[in-house]
């Protein structure tokens, strides 16, 4: 999966999604303010989603993966309050990072092969672009990681994948790349800490644990790795260890 940052954003640009994450920000239920990339929507889209919302009335922490007419096909919109000063509204990063694995999935899901997120959204909610870059690459590499792949058959034409993640904003693109790789090397390091967590104790050995454990110490710099023998084990007492291998 690719993260392509995009320091411009327009219709053209919206050709070549599947799906695009739309906040909507609400007051008293209301809305109140729609994303900037609600404004590069096609004007039937535009107005379709005014109806929607007018209609069906949603509230605050409500999603949905919306069907568009134009380019991109699909609209994944979140409804959250209005941040306002007096007052602890609007996205936290908490949110955030939960709306970006809720909309991976969903694509993944749907077979959609390139998604949009527009990263300035949030700086009324005090989450700036490059925070919100960080946020993104974390987020939607833990939530397109499924362990239980590589038990399975895949089916016919391969799992299905997310191949890239467009990311608008007007900053600068330089911070937004170091936080993006820095995002992307925490979700990667969690995502091995589940397989190695997961994986059936007939498939994953002790000696296959410590191996693995030498293997990450061997690309760090300074960092070692001690491995308690059974001999080991039994002279510190560690018999709940022992018991179960």
């Amino acid at each position: 999966m690719k993260f392509l940052i995009h320091t411009t954003i327009s219709k053209t640009a919206f050709r070549q999604l599947d799906a695009m994450l739309i906040p909507v920000f609400l007051v008293d239920n209301t809305p109140a303010r729609f994303s900037e990339a609600f404004s590069y929507l096609d004007k039937l889209d535009q107005q379709f989603l005014k109806n929607y919302v007018k209609t069906r009335q949603p509230k605050a922490g409500e999603v949905r993966l919306l069907r568009l007419n134009k380019a991109p096909g699909f609209a994944f919109v979140a409804f959250e309050k209005e941040p306002v000063p007096t007052e602890s509204s609007g996205f936290s990063e908490k949110k955030l990072a939960l709306l970006v694995r809720k909309f991976v999935r969903a694509a993944k899901a749907e077979g959609f092969k390139q998604i949009g997120i527009y990263l300035d959204d949030y700086e009324k909610s005090n989450i700036f672009a490059e925070r919100v870059a960080r946020l993104a690459a974390e987020n939607a590499t833990l939530a397109h990681y499924d362990f239980s792949e590589q038990f399975k058959t895949p089916p016919t034409g391969g799992w299905k994948r997310v191949g890239e993640i467009h990311l608008y904003t007007y900053h600068e693109d330089k911070a937004l790349t170091e936080n993006i790789k820095e995002g992307e090397l925490v979700a990667e390091a969690v995502n091995y800490c589940r397989t190695l967590a997961n994986m059936p104790p007939s498939d994953l050995k002790p000696e296959g644990m410590a191996e693995a454990a030498r293997t990450i110490a061997n690309k760090i710099k300074n960092l070692t790795v001690t491995v308690f023998d059974e001999k080991r084990l039994k002279a510190e007492g560690m018999n709940a260890i022992l018991a179960v291998g």
